[in-house]
Formats: structure tokens, sequence, C-alpha cells
């Protein structure tokens, strides 16, 4: 739970134009009660210790690979394709290595292998440069992310399936296909919606 409050806070000297305010007066149980007043539950608060400072200064020295990877990896809703230099080498390299390249492989989106790794994005995003660089892995073509989208919504994978339309829509040039996309886009979040109303994960 640490690691990952850690990479949020991180991730948060990434946003553009955005603001946050840090309280260090605020105790647990105030968090708590205004949670509860929020939504009527009562909340679980989770105590932890994080240097402040030494957050700061990892997020700040992590900035310029940020700016690095921003020119590779444009957007998370990317996927990849996994290649025979890297599929020759999988049993070889590091179950770390080794996680990540399989969700790659399932024809995850960047986010999703963010978000299912537990790796943390900083950690993911450096990795992924690697790979590329290292032949590990390859974009995958943008004319069959329709196909690829559709296979994720056919195994319920309804969440990359969004990105990726997402992503599609991002490119699109035809408002034929804006339409398509658009479409598309609104029943996968009705799916989403569906299956999280009866408590599963999209």
């Amino acid at each position: 739970v640490k690691f990952q409050v850690e990479e949020e806070i991180c991730d948060i000297f990434t946003w553009k134009d955005a603001a946050f305010d840090f309280d260090s007066t605020r105790t647990a149980e105030e968090v708590q009660g205004e949670l509860a007043a929020e939504d009527g539950a009562q909340e679980d608060v989770h105590r932890l210790s994080i240097d402040p400072q030494a957050l700061i200064l990892e997020a700040a020295r992590r900035m310029d690979d940020w700016v690095q990877f921003a020119e590779r990896i444009p957007t998370p809703y990317l996927c990849f394709r996994v290649t025979k230099k890297a599929e020759g080498l999988y049993a070889k390299t590091s179950p770390y290595n080794q996680r990540i390249i399989k969700l790659i492989r399932d024809g995850r989106t960047l986010e999703t292998v963010v978000k299912l790794s537990c790796l943390g994005r900083f950690n993911v995003y450096k990795s992924v440069v690697r790979f590329l660089d290292d032949g590990w892995i390859s974009p995958y073509p943008s004319s069959e992310l329709k196909l690829l989208a559709s296979d994720h919504r056919t195994y319920d994978r309804f969440a990359d399936a969004l990105f990726i339309y997402r992503r599609l829509l991002e490119l699109a040039t035809l408002d034929d296909e804006k339409q398509e996309l658009e479409r598309n886009i609104e029943d996968t979040v009705d799916q989403i919606l569906r299956l999280k109303a009866a408590g599963r994960r999209p």
C-alpha cells in the first residue's frame, strides 16, 4: 500500500496545469470523518509513514525521465506486440520483466499493464522504453486495433477495449469513423457500468 501511495503522489508531479495542497496538520480521524460525511459510510483509514521531502526529491529526479518517456510513449492507450526475440528470451529474463511481457503479449493497453502489474507507472514506462530499444516489443499496427478491441470485449476486458477505442478516436479523420467509434465507446462504457454493478472488475 505504501508503494502505491508513493507512486500516486509521484504521478501528481507529472500533471500539467494542476495544483494540489499538502496539509500536515490534519489527523487520520479528521480525514475518516470527512469521508464518512461524504458517502455516509465508515471508511478505513490506513496510517503510513512517508518522508515527504524524500518523496518530493524522488519525483523531481524522475521529471527528466518523464520528458523522454513522453516522446516515446505519447499516450497510455498504446498497445504493443512481443517480438520473436523477446519470446526466445522470455524464460531467461527476470520475473519482473516476465510480468510486464505477459500482459503486453495479451494485447493489454499500457494503462492496464500499469494497473495489473502493480509495479508502478514509472517502472513500467521505463521497462517499455527499454523493451522498445532492445527490440523486445513493437507498436501494435493501427489497422488491427479494432479487431484487438473486439477480442478484449469478447473476454470481458472492456477497460482495454475502451482505451483502444479512445486512441482510435484520437487518430480518426472521417466523420463516419468517428461516429462509429463514439458508439463503440458508449456501448463499452455501458458494459463497464454493468460489470461494476455486478461487483466485477472490467
